[in-house]
């Protein structure tokens, strides 16, 4: 016979209580640590690239959407879908922040407007906390096991580093987390509660489309907890909630679609962005093996391998001894399954697939409170929380270089990017001098390797043309097609720069289409570097930096 797991409540033993304020007050300590680590490189737009590329590239959209609104433009803010981020995503983000553009253009103070988006991110994450507390209370875990659960949480890296991004994970998991709240509550029975719960889920995949990853769950969950009258009453209410639902997504994704076969135009644009990243995603950027691209998503150290096989251990064997929960225990292990099938199968890029996987990784925690209540359970709590730490330790010991791999996502990754910084900020001033960049004025047009350290950019820069080449350079890919090149900064070590044997090795190992354009790359670099035209000029060569060659137009 099954034997009835029942776990520990009221009063708690001393341990327990001690256990429950130490989860709690460690938890906090680590939120302050990411609170004060969201403002390093945040003192201009010039230092931007040195955290993150992604920032320099939101920060522009921010920029665009801010002077639509300066100069009367608003039917901009309803079509605003960049990098394929929902309107309910950028629009609130651009309201808020319009006050510190403002700061920024006239009192040319930066650093409020780099910031605030970054601590958005960080809210989003603390309030996902209070929600898996509150979920895991509605599944009778006492009190230090919630606190236990919220620490380990805590602890995963795509969540702290999520936490330091400006960016769309946090916000995404948390209308996650709301939406399966909502989907045990004891509300079911009322339209209003069915109502909630389809808003709530829209508005996870209006944010980005990856947050209906919780779909199923949530629709099971449901299920299992509705009781209806009779089948006309069951499609009748069916119907509403999935009209409601939908009505709400195109909205919230872009309310321009809602236009849509009048304007089909906005259809069309919104398609052709969102076409663009869900391919994006199918690239590789690691190993093609498909094993060791799954190990460096899910895992990507054996500490982490270890604690998340210890986390999904303890959610199947609460599954087999749970009581009335088995169903939703069921329900969550297939679609952790489902998800990571997917993923592993259709998001080749490790970066994307690793924040994708965030939105529902929070699900492991259902079987801590499991692991707990074994006689060993403190033991296997510690643990995991070492093996956690471990994993922190070898994912920030790991990186190397200004970009972050999937495998180097952690709590602690711009602290450790500020402490190996210090030369590549020198090597971006002496890149400057060299094109001669000093200030707002400048307004040359340069081609720049993206993994160069440099602090040049549109928002640096706002009359200069900065285009950047992701190891596909060539005159098709420059940014601003009426205007000439008059400087191209080149990676000594980009892919397109190694030796040949190196060079045909990486061709082996990536994709078709990257492979192609990795050929175009070093056939462009070669046009330069022999002074063949390029983009209608000769080019010399104007300085030798470190890790950096700059080339100069000739004038003719």
């Amino acid at each position: 016979m099954i034997k009835i797991i029942k776990f520990k409540s009221s009063p708690e033993t001393k341990a327990e209580f001690f256990l429950t304020y130490a989860a709690y007050g460690a938890s906090a300590i680590i939120l302050v640590i990411l609170f004060i680590e969201n403002f390093i490189f945040s003192s201009g737009f010039d230092i931007l690239r040195f955290r993150e590329i992604d920032d320099v590239a939101f920060q522009d959209t921010l920029r665009r959407a801010h002077l639509a609104i300066s100069s009367d433009r608003f039917s901009h803010l309803l079509v605003i879908n960049d990098y394929a981020y929902g309107w309910i995503f950028w629009f609130p983000l651009v309201i808020v922040t319009y006050p510190f553009y403002l700061l920024s253009e006239h009192f040319l103070i930066d650093w409020p407007l780099i910031v605030f988006p970054r601590q958005i991110s960080l809210g989003f994450g603390i309030a996902s906390l209070f929600l898996l507390r509150k979920i895991l209370k509605k599944y009778e875990t006492p009190e230090w096991g919630a606190a236990a659960c919220v620490f380990v949480f805590l602890l995963f890296p795509s969540f702290g580093f999520s936490s330091l991004r400006f960016g769309t994970v946090n916000e995404v998991l948390f209308f996650c987390l709301l939406s399966l709240f909502l989907s045990v509550a004891d509300d079911l029975s009322r339209l209003r509660g069915r109502l909630f719960i389809a808003i709530s889920l829209a508005l996870a995949g209006g944010v980005k489309l990856s947050g209906l990853l919780i779909a199923p769950l949530v629709v099971v969950m449901v299920v299992i907890r509705y009781k209806y009258r009779s089948l006309a009453v069951l499609i009748r209410d069916l119907t509403l909630v999935t009209v409601v639902f939908f009505i709400c997504l195109i909205a919230l994704s872009n309310p321009a679609l809602i236009a849509y076969p009048f304007q089909i135009e906005y259809w069309q644009e919104y398609y052709k962005t969102l076409s663009y990243f869900i391919e994006t995603t199918k690239q590789a950027n690691g190993p093609l093996d498909p094993l060791t691209r799954g190990y460096n998503i899910f895992f990507g150290s054996v500490a982490c391998l270890i604690y998340i096989s210890l986390l999904f251990w303890g959610l199947c064997m609460r599954a087999v001894k749970a009581d009335a929960k088995r169903l939703d225990l069921l329900a969550i292990i297939i679609t952790l399954l489902c998800v990571v099938a997917y993923l592993f199968c259709f998001v080749r890029n490790g970066n994307s697939a690793t924040l994708y996987f965030t939105s529902i990784s929070f699900l492991l925690l259902f079987g801590l409170p499991f692991l707990c209540d074994l006689p060993k359970g403190k033991i296997i709590l510690g643990a995991v929380i070492f093996l956690e730490l471990i994993d922190l330790s070898i994912r920030a010991s790991s990186q190397a270089g200004p970009d972050i791999q999937a495998t180097s996502l952690n709590h602690l990754t711009y602290f450790m990017k500020d402490f190996q910084s210090t030369h590549l900020i020198k090597e971006s001033s002496r890149i400057s001098e060299c094109i001669g960049a000093k200030d707002k004025k400048w307004a040359a047009h340069v081609f720049v390797d993206f993994t160069v350290p440099t602090g040049l950019n549109s928002l640096s820069f706002p009359n200069a043309c900065i285009s950047v080449a992701w190891n596909n350079l060539s005159p098709t890919g420059k940014y601003c097609g009426y205007r000439k090149i008059d400087y191209v900064v080149l990676d000594k070590l980009a892919p397109g720069a190694l030796t040949q044997n190196l060079f045909e090795a990486k061709i082996k190992s990536l994709s078709p289409k990257m492979a192609s354009d990795l050929l175009i790359d070093r056939a462009s670099r070669s046009t330069i570097i022999s002074g063949d035209y390029f983009d209608g000029h000769h080019f010399t060569k104007a300085c030798d930096l470190d890790t950096v060659l700059v080339y100069q137009a000739k004038k003719e």
